[in-house]
């Protein structure tokens, strides 16, 4: 099983995208929350390269934007199919502009 970090109040305030593989059943992941396992990628949007270049965003925006990069990133290392974990948070806000970000950006859940 996937191990996910728990740590509410770096969440509140950040947006995480993380990428794993699990080789067993041959799925990609896309946490909305940052994860303990070998991440194929994992962005936050408290990087200072992030901030500098969307620093004046709203959070929301810049969840987004975290999307568009995770999809780029992804799609770079030839995966094109996710399995969105919204990690028990509704589908709503940050973690909806997110998903949206990451569809947007090419991949597909």
């Amino acid at each position: 099983m996937l191990k996910k970090e728990s740590s509410p109040e770096s969440h509140a305030t950040n947006a995480y995208a993380s990428l794993l593989s699990e080789l067993q059943n041959a799925l990609v992941w896309l946490f909305a929350v940052p994860c303990l396992n070998k991440s194929l990628v994992q962005l936050t949007t408290a990087s200072k390269e992030f901030q500098g270049k969307f620093g004046e965003m709203t959070k929301t925006e810049q969840a987004k934007q975290l999307g568009l990069q995770v999809a780029e990133v992804a799609k770079s290392k030839g995966i094109e199919s996710v399995v969105f974990d919204r990690g028990g948070y509704i589908y709503h806000g940050r973690v909806q502009a997110l998903a949206e970000g990451a569809r947007e950006g090419g991949l597909k859940f």
